[in-house]
């Protein structure tokens, strides 16, 4: 089966700082895959030479549409939510409908069958109820929803997603990681960018190690050894593995806290008492 992405001896830099060298890489149709690595390695310019939005200094990408009577390949784009404007006047649905631009008529308004594609994708993402809801007002994992939903109603090739469980808590990202797995066993060819390593170890099917060169790439249970991790960070890192699951950190410093501020200014507790109408505060407890 051939690529739907394939990037082949790519290098890429600003200006004189190179930021990524001699990248071979290849993204097959159903596949669900990760870049992990330290901030700065390249993954954000990567997705953004798969996205077209860089063009590399050395080297080729290529992108090949799968779907019948499509010669370009569709990539639908999620961005990280630090980068966007919160305070932009527009409701969910009319975010959504953003994603659908280039297959819109050139009418300035929206078609009831447009309308209602919208609504069974904010359905199929469990957010059919924030339709006509600011985005302002959203927690951040229905943000990130939303995104999804924009780059979903393109009926894309591929998602690409940059940092999808940044900013939100750990029981939202794996919820999100979960969706994602869902999209793709049905068939969604899915490529993203993590800091996560435990999310991504648990998560993900597939990891590439990413510090300016592609250090390694497979299974996480192969890539995620200590010796990998350590090249990929430039850090002394731990893996353990325990029930068939992969825990990873970086190995503590041989000091501690105590070691630096031995007397710590302490905390204290309220003390409380229970009265007829609930708990009422007395005072403060060492």
């Amino acid at each position: 089966m051939n690529p739907l992405v394939e990037l082949r001896g790519v290098s890429f830099g600003y200006g004189e700082k190179a930021v990524l060298d001699h990248i071979n890489f290849h993204l097959h149709p159903g596949q669900f895959a990760g870049l992990v690595g330290p901030s700065g390695a390249g993954k954000t310019s990567l997705l953004k030479l798969v996205l077209g939005v860089l063009k590399p200094s050395h080297g080729k990408v290529l992108l090949t549409s799968q779907k019948q009577g499509r010669t370009k390949l569709q990539i639908g784009y999620v961005p990280q939510l630090e980068t966007v404007d919160w305070n932009f006047p527009v409701t969910v649905e009319q975010l959504v409908l953003m994603g659908r631009i280039r297959q819109s008529s050139l009418l300035p308004w929206h078609t009831r069958s447009e309308r209602a594609l919208v609504a069974g994708i904010l359905e199929r993402l469990d957010i059919g109820d924030l339709a006509q809801r600011h985005i302002r007002n959203l927690s951040g994992g229905q943000q990130q929803r939303v995104f999804l939903a924009r780059a979903l109603i393109s009926e894309p090739d591929l998602l690409v997603l940059d940092e999808p469980t940044s900013g939100v808590d750990m029981r939202t990202a794996a919820s999100i990681l979960h969706l994602l797995a869902d999209l793709n066993q049905q068939g969604m060819t899915i490529l993203l960018t993590t800091h996560d390593l435990n999310a991504a170890a648990n998560h993900l099917p597939w990891v590439i190690c990413l510090n300016k060169r592609i250090l390694a790439q497979g299974a996480p249970e192969e890539v995620f050894t200590e010796t990998i991790l350590n090249e990929t960070y430039q850090s002394d890192m731990l893996v353990i593995r325990q029930n068939g699951m992969i825990f990873v950190q970086q190995r503590p410093h041989h000091h501690g806290y105590r070691d630096i501020v031995p007397n710590p200014v302490p905390g204290h507790t309220l003390e409380v008492e229970e009265s007829d109408f609930g708990y009422s505060q007395v005072g403060l407890k060492e």
